[in-house]
């Protein structure tokens, strides 16, 4: 299930992706994530540098506060086709959408704890 790529056991504390992928799932769109793909090429914790930059600054995902969902069909620096159903999803739950940066980065989400609409 799309609940189940990613589970944070950081603490006893229930993170902002978990409810998030839940959310998915009880709301019918969970058929929507390919898991297998955001598994083997997505994901979550990788620690690098940010694609393209100069002066190696650390991703996101260094520190585990981003993921990337259905990385085939989202590829960066290509137009998104993420559904907006699951991006309002991750926005509600603080996260921010690469979708809509100047390079698209459609598969991208990372944590801000901001909720946006």
């Amino acid at each position: 299930t799309a609940y189940e790529i990613y589970q944070c056991d950081w603490s006893s504390d229930v993170c902002s992706s978990d409810l998030a992928f839940a959310e998915i799932e009880t709301s019918g769109l969970g058929g929507l994530i390919d898991v297998a793909d955001t598994r083997s090429n997505g994901g979550c914790f990788f620690p690098r540098t940010i694609r393209g930059s100069s002066g190696g600054r650390l991703s996101r995902h260094s520190w585990g506060v981003a993921i990337d969902v259905n990385p085939r069909s989202n590829p960066f620096g290509s137009a998104p086709t993420m559904d907006m159903r699951i991006v309002d999803i991750f926005r509600s739950h603080g996260f921010a959408w690469g979708g809509t940066w100047v390079r698209p980065d459609g598969m991208h989400f990372e944590w801000t704890g901001e909720v946006t609409d």
